[in-house]
């Protein structure tokens, strides 16, 4: 198998079905050597020092809580020693698909098992501290939070992204350290860590005539914006002059406003510039999961899910 060597920068896809992971027998007796194989020595530890810049909302007094891990379930979940569930906030651990692209290394396929396994070596014999995003816990009861190590300050959610193990997925309720974990995610992808080695983890073409393979998946899409439109609160950024066959992107000014969309509360969208006409001719990324409509449709719930990659044309 080809060694894998770290390297510089960028940024991309991850591919996700709403549902369960593959199955994980005798993964934690192999998980060592293939990451071995497939990274090289793990990455130092990744960005520590910047998630005090993030970690809790500005005017926040709310201190990080220390708790023990009891339980990993998975590679952004795992469960703490008082029985609380606690789901890693900004990222997402990518799931495999029978019929995505072979990667010709089927030794190598079953990420989800080996982020499973490194989150469980970060955090062994350490306690941790909590950073909670939001005050009550999720549909699935499950509190979404930031970690950090207690004793070296080690953020798991960047180790993580570090080694390509995990993707960043931000949220309505997260997305204050999205920018911090995307700057990582693209040096992970860069070097070509972990998902980012594998085929089934490409970037998307806005232009790809076969999108519609992807829909229901949480991908990276990237291309120029062609044009814009408008449909009440619902602006477009159009990748294409026909809208039946051609992907665009919904962005809801209502959503990033929180419901509350006037003049005096102007949704993110609007105040961070991406309604303006002027994105035309530019190029960006744009990261969610990709919904019939068109030549297929993302539409974002944060900015934080959009990266413009060249200026003004």
């Amino acid at each position: 198998m080809m060694r894998l060597r770290p390297a510089p920068v960028a940024t991309t896809l991850a591919l996700r079905r709403r549902g369960d992971g593959p199955p994980m027998s005798g993964w934690t007796r192999v998980a060592p050597l293939i990451a071995a194989a497939l990274f090289g020595p793990p990455p130092s530890p990744a960005a520590a020092e910047t998630i005090d810049a993030c970690a809790l909302p500005a005017g926040a007094t709310v201190a990080a809580e220390p708790a023990a891990v009891a339980v990993i379930l998975s590679g952004d979940t795992l469960s703490l020693g008082d029985g609380r569930v606690v789901r890693l906030a900004g990222i997402s651990t990518p799931r495999m698909h029978d019929d995505a692209p072979a990667s010709g290394e089927p030794e190598a396929a079953d990420f989800t098992a080996l982020a499973k396994q490194t989150l469980a070596d970060i955090v062994a014999g350490h306690q941790i501290k909590l950073y909670p995003v939001s005050a009550e816990p999720d549909r699935h009861g499950r509190i979404r939070a930031r970690l950090t190590r207690a004793d070296d300050g080690l953020w798991l959610e960047a180790e993580l992204v570090a080694r390509g193990l995990t993707r960043v997925e931000p949220g309505p309720d997260d997305y204050a350290c999205a920018r911090h974990l995307e700057a990582i995610e693209a040096q992970a992808r860069q070097a070509k860590r972990g998902v980012w080695a594998d085929p089934r983890f490409q970037v998307l073409s806005a232009t790809d005539p076969h999108l519609d393979r992807w829909i229901g998946r949480y991908v990276l899409i990237e291309g120029t914006v062609v044009s814009t439109g408008q449909s009440g609160s619902r602006h477009y950024l159009n990748f294409g002059t026909d809208f039946r066959r051609d992907f665009a992107v919904q962005l809801d000014d209502k959503v990033s406003a929180g419901g509350r969309r006037d003049r005096k509360h102007p949704g993110r969208f609007a105040v961070e510039g991406f309604l303006s006409k002027e994105s035309v001719g530019r190029i960006l990324r744009v990261r969610g999961v990709l919904t019939l409509g068109g030549g297929g449709l993302i539409r974002p719930s944060v900015p934080e899910e959009i990266e413009w990659l060249s200026t003004k044309p």
